[in-house]
């Protein structure tokens, strides 16, 4: 994401960018003005990288069914860290 571009960053733009809680931030809008907006990956890894691990495992444990293997591998991987960050290892 460069300075120039003018058009508003996508909450996996934010995520990816490092911008933990204005991904969770942006997720939240995205919810609030589309029944679509879809964010599961981005959401469960900025919760984990905000500190909020308890509350990114009970929403991988509520919508875990309705995710494509491809994002369930990706979900897993961010709580992984964020177990590790906590010494959770078991």
């Amino acid at each position: 994401m460069s300075v120039s571009d003018n058009k508003k960053p996508t909450p996996s733009d934010l995520f990816y960018a490092g911008s933990y809680r204005e991904a969770l931030d942006a997720i939240a809008a995205a919810k609030r003005s589309s029944t679509d907006a879809r964010y599961p990956v981005e959401e469960i890894g900025a919760r984990v990288f905000a500190g909020e691990l308890k509350e990114a495992e009970s929403l991988f444990a509520r919508i875990q069914k309705s995710l494509s293997r491809e994002e369930q591998v990706a979900c897993r991987f961010f709580l992984g860290i964020g177990q590790t960050r906590v010494s959770e290892y078991g």
